[in-house]
């Protein structure tokens, strides 16, 4: 009975600490992505500079909660209730790859940001989705779920070379 209550331990330790510096990782990453600043006296912008993408991207932190309602409608329903990942639709898309179903996005909020923070949005292998899956979870285990929605909305590229919503608007 010891080896397996030891075997579990050593599992569930690496597992978290695994987890841990994955999460640390991509919030580095999403810290990198912000644009550098010059600012006033009075705290006001002054001018902002490209971040390493070539994009501009001026973070917040306060986004209406009727848009961020509005967002998971549309991408990602069940944000509030899986695990990073939605095996689900998971599944579904799988059996839509080999024509057993219509094929539908499979991705959640939390795979999304993943895949912007890796900056892989055009390399579809699976290596990547792999890859999308730990940041993904362990995004989810290590951050509200309010904080991945600001993450989220201040990475999304949205067009002639702004970052987030708060630069593109």
């Amino acid at each position: 009975m010891k080896p397996i209550i030891k075997t579990v331990f050593i599992i569930l330790a690496i597992s978290t600490l695994s987890t841990y510096f994955i999460n640390k990782d991509a919030i580095q990453r999403y810290e990198n992505l912000s644009s550098n600043k010059l600012i006033d006296r009075h705290n006001e912008i002054i001018s902002l500079k490209p971040n390493p993408k070539g994009y501009i991207a001026h973070y917040e932190s306060e986004y209406p909660q009727h848009f961020k309602d509005l967002l998971l409608q549309k991408e990602d329903k069940y944000f509030y209730y899986h695990p990073g990942v939605n095996p689900i639709s998971i599944l579904n898309d799988l059996l839509g790859r080999i024509g057993l179903s219509q094929r539908h996005g499979s991705s959640t909020i939390h795979q999304q940001l993943a895949k912007n923070l890796l900056s892989n949005e055009n390399e579809r292998d699976i290596k990547n989705k792999i890859l999308e899956l730990a940041y993904a979870i362990s995004i989810n285990i290590w951050n509200s779920k309010q904080k991945t929605l600001d993450m989220y909305l201040n990475s999304s590229y949205f067009g002639n070379q702004l970052q987030g919503l708060n630069s593109a608007s």
